[in-house]
């Protein structure tokens, strides 16, 4: 493993970026674009404003292309009309600092604590995978995120979620 070490705000993470490139120009379409649901297609529709620059530049020094999510979700439509996602995406490496993924008491699921990047904007990083692209899962991370954008599709919202 080829691994280079980067500072993001509070999290020490080393990547193996050449080998998490390489995994993410194997994958020829988003879980976005391979639904084709509204709800997905809203997310692609918006792909140039979901990250900010400085998430846009950390995904560049770990070799993550910003139109391959490995998941997302529409969550809810939220009170000011913007729609709330969440997603992940992985890369090959570890990080050390908080872990955002904390199982629930009852053992059942889990809660995610990310940290606020800007208004409309949430990231973290956990060694729960799920659902990657990557042939082994040592040193894996999930990148947790959370955004929230406008509707731009014309297609109407569906209700049945």
């Amino acid at each position: 493993m080829e691994k280079t070490k980067i500072t993001y705000r509070n999290w020490e993470i080393e990547v193996d970026r050449k080998l998490t490139k390489k995994a993410y120009s194997k994958l020829k379409i988003s879980s976005s674009d391979g639904c084709g649901c509204a709800h997905c297609l809203n997310y692609s529709e918006n792909i140039e404003i979901i990250f900010p620059a400085e998430i846009e530049n950390l995904f560049n020094a770990l070799g993550i292309d910003k139109r391959k999510e490995l998941e997302i979700s529409h969550v809810t439509k939220l009170k000011n009309d913007l729609h709330l996602y969440s997603g992940w995406f992985h890369f090959k490496g570890k990080f050390e600092k908080k872990n955002c993924s904390t199982p629930l008491s009852s053992g059942n699921g889990r809660t995610l604590n990310l940290e606020q990047i800007t208004d409309n904007f949430e990231i973290g990083f956990t060694k729960k995978i799920y659902n990657t692209i990557f042939e082994h899962k040592s040193e894996l991370v999930q990148i947790e995120f959370d955004c929230k954008i406008p509707w731009i599709i014309n297609r109407k919202l569906e209700t049945n979620f």
